[in-house]
């Protein structure tokens, strides 16, 4: 590599992470366009900094090539607009334009309010920044400074957000107000739980890891931050964040089973841990409070909802889906339309409080087609360094697929600071070993 722009790209890669946990999630535009163009910078200088060869495997890179795929789509979606939200005073609505129906489309509106240039380059951003870890972590130093960093920048944000609400302060940073729940820094608390409990993830991990080596004194140290993610998460009041804590933190004995004994006695360990705590909150369930069961019943019912309406416009537009960005405003008309009959309010939805299907909702089968050259790399990189796996790396990975499942049920791999630490643990987690130092293309 050219050490010069070596450099310059770890050190943008290093703001990244800074900003990944510090600036406001990510969520507006205003806190996720610096992250987008450290993830650009540093893609670049690693272009750069690469030689003839290297250059020509980061071009066609599969993540950076779904990024690119989602970025391209989105263009598309927003300059083949179905509609364009017009702002009035006091109320907005959606203006038809004429565009070309066997193309992808979207309702157009400004990139602040999340419109599909907006949606797409989360996804971009994300895998820029997936695709300069895999490039860059080739050094072992920075690979290693990297991910200690990122650790330590969750286990920071962790203990501000626990300082945040003790002190009550509504505002972020005293500055930054919204009417949602904001915790630390983002503006839901159930995201930040969810981001937290990565950083867990990615703290048992490294104490694993630490263990392995024999460095006894780093292996404690490691598991204290890693509880404070895991005292942050459950602070944060998020029943899904409680819930996948709890799940990550029971995973680490059949990990360490199956490392120790084999994969039948870490099957049989996990399939008994599974049962264990199925038991433990079926014999828990008579003695919830009943203001907490409400919650949880009118949370389950909406949801239900919520998927039903979503899968409903999935059938509807299942090739293209609605667009990037549009999931809120075309299931809103919708239900406006399908009850045009009713006085009063409406109770609509923005999100489908699943990524899974909000995902397929706006993106439909192409966007799947996008994403297939990601996952077959992972696929093929777990394959490939699965017998080099050790402690560490099942618990990142446990701590990847717990965060799909909260996912599955909420929103936060829509959120970018979550995307961009998904991507950077998965590269780590999976794409390097301790038996493995560069696994290859």
């Amino acid at each position: 590599m050219n050490g010069f722009f070596e450099k310059a790209a770890q050190a943008v890669f290093l703001i990244l992470i800074f900003e990944t946990a510090w600036l406001g999630s990510g969520t507006r535009a205003y806190f996720f366009m610096p992250m987008f163009i450290c993830a650009f910078a540093s893609l670049a200088f690693a272009y750069f900094a690469l030689n003839k060869t290297a250059k020509a495997d980061l071009l066609k890179f599969p993540i950076l090539l779904t990024g690119a795929g989602f970025a391209a789509l989105g263009i598309i979606q927003y300059l083949n607009a179905k509609g364009t939200v017009v702002y009035a005073e006091n109320f907005s609505y959606v203006a038809d334009e004429n565009f070309i129906q066997y193309l992808p489309t979207s309702i157009r509106d400004a990139f602040s309010n999340g419109n599909s240039i907006f949606a797409s380059a989360k996804i971009f951003a994300a895998a820029m920044a997936a695709t300069s870890a895999y490039f860059l972590f080739r050094n072992k130093r920075f690979r290693k400074t990297a991910m200690v960093f990122l650790a330590a920048n969750i286990a920071l944000a962790a203990l501000y957000a626990i300082m945040q609400k003790r002190a009550g302060i509504k505002p972020m940073y005293g500055v930054f107000y919204s009417d949602s729940d904001i915790y630390g820094t983002f503006f839901l608390s159930n995201a930040c739980g969810a981001f937290l409990c990565l950083g867990m993830a990615l703290w048992l991990a490294l104490s694993a890891r630490f263990a392995k080596n024999g460095n006894t004194a780093l292996c404690v140290l490691s598991a204290m931050p890693a509880a404070l993610c895991f005292a942050s998460a459950i602070y944060s009041e998020s029943y899904g964040a409680a819930v996948c804590a709890g799940l990550l933190a029971a995973s680490i004995l059949p990990i360490w089973i199956f490392k120790r004994w084999g994969k039948t006695a870490g099957f049989a360990a996990t399939a008994s841990a599974a049962l264990a705590l199925s038991a433990c909150a079926y014999a828990a369930m008579p003695h919830i409070p009943i203001d907490l069961k409400c919650k949880m019943e009118e949370s389950a019912a909406s949801r239900w909802q919520f998927y039903k309406t979503t899968l409903g416009g999935i059938g509807e537009n299942p090739v293209y889906g609605v667009g990037g960005g549009s999931f809120g405003r075309t299931i809103g008309m919708a239900t406006i339309k399908s009850q045009s009959g009713k006085n009063g309010s409406y109770k609509l939805v923005a999100h489908a409080h699943s990524d899974i299907l909000n995902y397929l909702a706006e993106y439909g089968l192409l966007g799947v087609l996008l994403v297939m050259p990601t996952l077959f790399f992972f696929a093929k990189q777990a394959r490939r360094n699965f017998k080099n796996f050790d402690s560490g790396s099942w618990i990142a990975i446990s701590g990847l697929a717990i965060s799909v499942l909260h996912s599955s049920i909420d929103q936060h791999l829509s959120i970018p600071s979550t995307m961009i630490a998904f991507a950077i643990i998965a590269v780590w987690g999976i794409g390097y070993t301790e038996g493995n130092e560069c696994a290859g293309l």
